[in-house]
């Protein structure tokens, strides 16, 4: 994972709490990032899935919470979801 990561310096792995349908769907809950080092990692809350994309393996998110809109990956080989620091707005970003 180390190598996909170094690769993609745009996205910074998060912890994820999904929703599992019985048809193997699945959509983000809640998430944690820090956005500001000073206040420390807070707990977001997605509010609503705005859209997704299947790409290879990968399913992206874009998902509406209180600060803004962001975009999630989840990368089914490493198990791990990612933070797309270039898909996002809101938090002080455009």
């Amino acid at each position: 994972m180390n190598a996909f990561i170094e690769s993609h310096p745009e996205l910074t792995p998060v912890p994820v709490i999904a929703s599992f349908a019985p048809d193997g769907s699945m959509m983000p809950l809640y998430f944690k990032y820090t956005f500001d080092p000073e206040e420390g990692a807070e707990r977001i809350h997605v509010d609503r899935v705005l859209w997704t994309n299947a790409e290879r393996d990968s399913l992206w998110f874009g998902v509406e919470c209180s600060g803004g809109t962001v975009t999630l990956l989840y990368e089914p080989r490493f198990h791990a979801w990612f933070f797309d620091t270039k898909g996002r707005t809101g938090w002080g970003f455009s």
